[in-house]
Formats: C-alpha cells, structure tokens, sequence
C-alpha cells in the first residue's frame, strides 16, 4: 500500500477522534455543571445540620475538581482545533487523498505483476 495513503488515513482518523473528543467533553463540561447548580440548589433550599453540611460541602468538592479537569481537556482540545484548523486541514487531507489514490490506481497498472513494494525496498512497516 501507498505510504503517503496510509498516513492520510491515519490523519484523517485522528481528526474525526479529536473532533468527536471534544464533542464528548463539551457536554461532559455542561453534565458537571448541571451537577454543581443541583448541588448549590440543594445547599440553598435544605437547613443542613453540620454532618449533612459537609457531606454536602465534600460532594461540591468533588464535582468542582472534576469540572475543573473536564474544562480543561476541553479548553486543550479546543486550543488543538483552531491552531490547525482542523475543518481546512480535513479537506486537503481528503483531496490529497483523492489524488494519490487516483496517482496510486494508475502506478499499480503499470507495476502489475512486479512483487516489489516499498515496504520490501527500504524496510518500511506499516
């Protein structure tokens, strides 16, 4: 197989993971923050005695600290997308893709037969 193809591919599928990455993270960032407004909500209506008030305190904790990990995978991930943009890059990979393999579909007619891969040249694994 093409080198140039396989690295495409490879690229390309590492965008679609990104993108969708930061999809799941967006609303994991949105999940987290519904759970604190709910822990706040629950804060404000309910008279907690102190062993209820900590418990509760500990919970806001623990939610605080894992929003503030989600958001920041999801500010990394969405740094990552606008330095490349992704959306761009995504359509070059995919017309350089287009035009190797045409270039790759016309090379193998001519090679048909010979057994000989680049892989087998130069020690090359995919």
């Amino acid at each position: 197989m093409c080198l140039a193809i396989e690295y495409g591919t490879a690229l390309s599928e590492t965008i679609n993971k990104i993108k969708k990455d930061h999809e799941k993270l967006k609303k994991l960032v949105s999940e987290c923050d519904i759970k604190v407004n709910q822990i706040y909500h629950d804060i404000e209506i309910n008279n907690l005695n102190a062993a209820n008030g900590f418990k509760k305190y500990k919970e806001l904790q623990k939610a605080l600290r894992e929003r503030r990990v989600v958001k920041h995978e999801y500010a990394s991930l969405t740094h990552l997308l606008r330095t490349f943009d992704v959306n761009k890059v995504e359509g070059q990979i995919h017309k350089t893709m287009e035009n190797t393999k045409k270039s790759e579909d016309s090379n193998q007619l001519y090679r048909c037969g010979w057994n000989i891969s680049i892989e087998g040249i130069v020690g090359l694994t995919s």
